[in-house]
């Protein structure tokens, strides 16, 4: 019979489908009527839809997995080719293996109400390691740093296994909301969460003329506002993720620590695109930072050449999931405060 695999990164944000022939991108929606239990609409059909958006993935955890079923059904029958069908599929997901079990059972009922021929689950972090150009056998330790727009994850890889890898539920919206503050507290304007995303995409701008709503009167106001200061205040934003970057670092072993003046930070994900973050990075951190060209799809790409490349399939190092090690603490509890403030 048939068979296909589709490789799947499930992000907040955006879902990536690693196929055979390249990379497609999907926001992670779903569109349904409130007096309907059945979905209209998914991905780019969804986003456009006029009302009932609804989004199955937050925070990095899937808040509901009926509706992340049917995203990932429609998806592989979009893309999954003329017999293309879940019941035809062979199913890889991305998640990070110290996901706690409970938000990991999520994952796997969403895949197991969509009905695929079967589901595996590979180490996000490894896949970013392949898809941005590292070599996982190295005898150097090298550190991960997946910035999402809602979560975090930071992991340190040694001779194709894991040392420490430490997750968090923030992301580089902590930038978003940093411009807003900034307009609110500076120009007393209130804008919207889609102005400052686009704000926070297009930092390297010279100004920046933004619509908002008065915070005096309520009406309509259009101000200009200093690109240095956006970037300020957006770089600023992304310190807690500098900060959580660095104590994970302090978990590592004296020997891996110190691999690290060397091999460095490798940035992926959509967060490690913002304009000056890997300056921010390299400054606070003090050793050198590279940020993955690829970096908005490196995992997905990772998951492309593991499943259609012949000799990253058959890499021992690749299949060796006995040699995961659990995270051996992770230093998330300081910043909730710090969180709730940006």
């Amino acid at each position: 019979m048939f068979k296909a695999c589709i490789g799947v990164d499930l992000g907040s944000k955006n879902t990536r489908l690693a196929l055979r022939g390249g990379i497609v991108s999907e926001p992670s929606l779903v569109s349904m009527a409130a007096c309907e239990r059945h979905v209209r609409s998914v991905g780019r059909c969804a986003e456009f839809a006029e009302y009932g958006r609804v989004a199955p993935i937050k925070n990095g955890c899937c808040v509901n997995s009926r509706l992340l079923a049917e995203l990932l059904s429609e998806l592989i029958k979009k893309y999954g080719g003329r017999r293309g069908s879940p019941r035809n599929t062979e199913l890889f997901i991305a998640l990070n293996r110290t996901m706690p079990l409970q938000r990991l059972r999520a994952f796997e009922k969403a895949a197991e109400a969509a009905c695929f021929r079967g589901v595996r689950i590979l180490s996000r972090s490894l896949m970013g390691m392949l898809g941005a150009g590292e070599e996982l056998g190295a005898s150097r330790a090298k550190l991960l740093v997946d910035i999402g727009a809602q979560s975090i994850c930071c992991a340190a890889v040694c001779a194709g296994g894991i040392i420490v890898e430490c997750c968090e539920s923030f992301g580089s919206e902590l930038a978003e909301r940093a411009i807003q503050n900034y307009f609110a507290s500076v120009h007393r304007v209130r804008i919207g969460a889609r102005t400052a995303e686009l704000m926070k995409m297009n930092l390297d701008r010279l100004g920046f003329t933004v619509d908002g709503r008065s915070l005096g009167d309520g009406l309509p106001r259009a101000v200009d506002a200093n690109a240095d200061d956006i970037r300020a205040a957006a770089l600023g934003g992304m310190k807690c993720i500098v900060s959580f970057a660095a104590d994970m670092i302090r978990l590592l072993p004296a020997e891996a620590c110190a691999d690290l003046v060397d091999s460095g930070v490798t940035l992926i994900g959509g967060g490690a695109k913002m304009h000056g973050i890997g300056e921010l990075f390299e400054k606070e951190l003090k050793i050198k930072v590279r940020v993955a060209e690829n970096a908005e799809i490196a995992v997905a790409e990772g998951m492309r050449r593991y499943l259609f490349e012949q000799k990253e399939r058959s890499s021992p190092i690749m299949n060796e999931y006995a040699r995961f090690l659990p995270a051996q603490g992770s230093p998330s509890t300081e910043y909730a405060e710090a969180i709730a403030d940006a």
